[in-house]
């Protein structure tokens, strides 16, 4: 499940198939609720795999309670591995290229991202002997930019938090699916003067991805 540029997608990561897409902002939270309950209602899936949005985090948690309680299932929630290792990847390189007047946080940090690729138990286990390491780093104070050590921490922070969430899994195949079918702009999104037609422009746009590689267009007119 990914979302890109107003628009969500779920698809099935095993055959790549798009099972729902609606028009939405990551950033709203409740329209996101609702989508990822659609979602677990009709295809009661065993996990989803996301980013790291928090929207996502809060949504499916709240699903999972939802599952548990009503239908005795579990409900996993995976963060994508890809999106995992490049975003802490990026911010720990940038911290070691700044570092150079500090070179055992450079060493550190450098340490730290050359570890990205360990599994969950190990990411949160290290995540939380750096956090530890460096409770002495305190935020900025108003104005102030956050220090190197500070910035390490909350890398730290999030590999201690979330590590054990990274399995393996990516969502790539979603991001594919949004990249082929549904690359819009929020503008265009919101150009379309009724509810209807633009719900029509992203399932065909799903149906053409679904047949991407070939199939009769009688179907649509039939």
């Amino acid at each position: 499940m990914a979302g890109s540029e107003g628009v969500i997608a779920a698809v099935d990561l095993d055959t790549g198939e798009v099972l729902l897409v609606e028009a939405i902002e990551e950033t709203d939270e409740e329209a996101v609720k609702a989508f990822v309950l659609e979602v677990v209602e009709a295809f009661a899936p065993e996990a989803i795999v996301t980013d790291e949005a928090e929207s996502y985090a809060s949504a499916v948690a709240d699903a999972a309670a939802r599952e548990e309680e009503e239908a005795g299932r579990t409900l996993a929630h995976h963060l994508c591995a890809v999106h995992f290792r490049r975003s802490k990847g990026r911010r720990l390189r940038n911290i070691a290229e700044q570092a150079l007047a500090h070179p055992l946080l450079a060493m550190e940090a450098r340490a730290l991202r050359a570890l990205l690729r360990s599994p969950p138990e190990v990411l949160t286990t290290v995540g939380r002997k750096f956090y530890c390491w460096y409770w002495w780093a305190s935020p900025p104070g108003k104005g102030e930019k956050m220090s190197l050590a500070y910035r390490l921490r909350r890398v730290a922070l999030d590999m201690w938090e979330k590590g054990v969430k990274v399995s393996g899994e990516t969502n790539n195949a979603t991001e594919r699916a949004i990249g082929c079918a549904f690359k819009l702009r929020v503008k265009s999104m919101r150009g379309f003067k009724k509810r209807v037609n633009r719900d029509c422009f992203l399932y065909l746009g799903s149906w053409f991805y679904a047949h991407r590689d070939g199939a009769s267009l009688a179907a649509l007119f039939s």
